[in-house]
């Protein structure tokens, strides 16, 4: 309705975005390499070693094929086995922009979530370091949601559920 338009190729993936007035993003690649060039002329591409490695990408942006930067982002991965199946998080630890200044991010996780006989988890980030020295720090409460799809055991009311929510922050 507002006129931004998708265009998809035979796989299903987006290779085209479009606004009203014509401005596009192209895209190209797959999975962690791919490229986006928009009609202004910023070209930005995305790579990792390989599908298997994803513990570093490498961000680079053009700007009529002149290299303007390149960031690259450390990540690790939380991995956890539900009922067989194994879940992972990738999540960034690092981050070193083109000047070679590093910022830091240390995470929480909570494998603790229990609704019902499901298990659910998270990867809160706790903390940046920034280039500067500068610290913030991030605390974590509950908060608590309806879950309106859900009745209690009694069905007489819906199920409240807990959740990990930010209650602080400090530098």
């Amino acid at each position: 309705s507002d006129g931004r338009r998708v265009y998809f190729n035979k796989d299903g993936q987006a290779i085209r975005m479009e606004d009203r007035f014509g401005n596009y993003i192209n895209i190209s690649g797959s999975g962690m390499n791919f490229s986006m060039t928009s009609s202004s002329g910023i070209k930005v591409t995305c790579s990792t070693p390989s599908l298997d490695d994803l513990s570093v990408v490498t961000v680079n942006v053009y700007k009529e094929n002149q290299l303007l930067k390149t960031i690259t982002y450390e990540q690790t991965n939380f991995k956890i086995n539900t009922n067989d199946n194994y879940v992972f998080a990738w999540y960034i630890t690092k981050k070193t922009d083109e000047n070679k200044k590093v910022t830091n991010y240390s995470y929480q996780t909570n494998r603790n979530y229990i609704v019902g006989s499901d298990k659910y988890w998270s990867v809160n980030l706790t903390g940046i370091e920034f280039p500067t020295g500068l610290k913030a720090v991030y605390t974590y409460g509950k908060g608590i949601f309806v879950d309106w799809k859900t009745k209690d055991s009694s069905r007489t009311k819906y199920v409240e559920r807990t959740y990990d929510r930010i209650t602080g922050v400090s530098y």
